[in-house]
């Protein structure tokens, strides 16, 4: 949420800040606890593992009065939402003066292997914001980004989700003939390559931005 406010201590006005937050089993809507949410920095996009154990998010900080730069972080997380052992993604995940964002953590149904994809300005790309992906190995961590050039363009590629059910990957896009703003696509993965993009289409797409898709496995929810 960036219903938050950083704390300054010089007389300039105080800018929006956003935080984590989660719902408990009785209702209760809260911040999370701990370190990641008490620095006076952007905190957003968590996405948490299959296996449940492992929370991915950004961390973005003002570079001057109105722009960020973002970096993924990676915390272990218990069964009651409580955080440790912090550690920011290295290189090639994080590159210096560039950002990386959106993290979505899922596993590859081929190898099995957990799998990353995120968001990042870095060179290489096509464009503005691309979706780039990585494979977590067990023994030397994660791989090389891979740019999935058959979806990106010279604008920006972002919010991707993949459901391993179906092996289609959603992104939203304001690079493509949209109805307007961003349009939610979905693109078929087959092995390491990925399909022809195709749009949503309504009633998922429309004039404003549509983004940040999700579903259920099966297919039969989405939220946006």
């Amino acid at each position: 949420s960036m219903k938050f406010k950083e704390t300054r201590t010089d007389k300039q006005p105080a800018r929006d800040i956003s935080k984590i937050l989660k719902k408990n089993k009785d209702g209760v809507v809260e911040v999370v606890p701990g370190y990641l949410n008490e620095r006076q920095d952007l905190i957003s996009n968590s996405s948490i593992n299959p296996a449940g154990n492992t929370i991915y998010y950004t961390v973005c900080k003002f570079i001057n009065d109105s722009d960020i730069r973002c970096e993924i972080y990676k915390s272990d997380i218990d069964i009651n939402g409580i955080l440790t052992n912090e550690v920011k993604l290295s290189e090639p995940i994080n590159m210096e003066g560039y950002t990386s964002t959106q993290p979505h953590i899922t596993v590859d149904k081929n190898s099995g292997k957990e799998l990353l994809y995120f968001v990042s300005d870095r060179p290489g790309g096509h464009g503005e914001l691309d979706i780039w992906y990585s494979l977590m190995d067990p023994k030397f961590g994660l791989s090389e980004p891979v740019n999935i050039k058959e979806i990106n363009t010279p604008n920006n590629e972002i919010t991707p989700f993949y459901n391993p059910e179906s092996d289609f990957l959603f992104f939203s896009s304001d690079g493509r003939e949209s109805l307007g703003g961003y349009d939610v696509y979905k693109v078929i993965k087959i092995n390491d390559a990925y399909g022809t993009v195709i749009p949503a289409g309504i009633p998922i797409n429309s004039s404003y931005n549509d983004i940040y898709y999700v579903e259920k496995t099966d297919g039969s929810v989405a939220y946006l």
